[in-house]
């Protein structure tokens, strides 16, 4: 549903692609934009495999360096989350000096919100488009009944997943701003996105609380537990 030109940059990098056996691509249209949190959900309850990644388009973290900074954890974690916070400032990962003032005063403005209404205070960046999940059981049972549909459908996944206490790791992946970026920087379009995000978060934590939301069943958390 999207009006970009994503699809366009997908059909040029399949042309390049040779065939193989053991790498299936697939593009997956939605007849009306209904917002990036729909979009996502779709293609994770759609994809096959092992792992299923979630990564930008845009290109700000790169498949192959992305997947290098998280290999090491994919074995003994369920949801790794890419991160452009400074875990570790001696990192090559490091992204600090590559992200504009104003960014960062939203990420860490953001943070605050996650720590108050989603209840984690571990994860410092909740909004990284690098995500890698357990696929057989994590991602049905974080994706298949989520609710927000727009930007800040990532704290939501959060609040699933520390509900049923999976085991979660925050990663620093090389990550460099993208020119053209939809983040709109006038003062009204930022009061917009932060009020928009702001009223989502409060929802989920409403929501959940007064179970109109639930969380999902344990019976997928318990079979993967037995598999350990």
């Amino acid at each position: 549903g999207s009006q970009d030109q994503t699809e366009r940059v997908y059909q040029d990098f399949y042309k390049t692609q040779a065939p193989s056996n053991t790498i299936e691509f697939r593009l997956i249209r939605l007849r009306h934009n209904v917002g990036k949190g729909a979009a996502v959900q779709t293609g994770m309850l759609a994809a096959r495999g092992a792992f299923c990644l979630m990564v930008d388009a845009d290109g700000a973290t790169s498949f192959g360096s992305g997947l290098e900074a998280v290999a090491a954890y994919a074995a003994t974690h369920d949801f790794i989350l890419g991160s452009r916070a400074d875990l570790d400032p001696s990192s090559s990962a490091s992204t600090t000096t590559q992200r504009s003032p104003l960014r960062r005063l939203l990420q860490m403005g953001f943070h605050l919100l996650v720590v108050c209404l989603v209840g984690n205070s571990e994860v410092q960046d909740t909004q990284c488009g690098f995500k890698l999940f357990r696929g057989p059981t994590v991602v049905p049972l974080l994706f298949s009944r989520l609710h927000l549909r727009r930007w800040a459908f990532d704290t939501e996944l959060l609040y699933r997943a520390t509900g049923v206490h999976l085991r979660l790791k925050e990663v620093t992946v090389p990550w460099h701003e993208v020119e053209g970026s939809k983040l709109n920087t006038g003062p009204l379009a930022l009061a917009r996105v932060a009020i928009g995000m702001l009223r989502d978060m409060m929802c989920v934590r409403l929501c959940y609380f007064l179970r109109i939301w639930k969380l999902p069943s344990l019976k997928g958390q318990q079979e993967r537990d037995k598999d350990k």
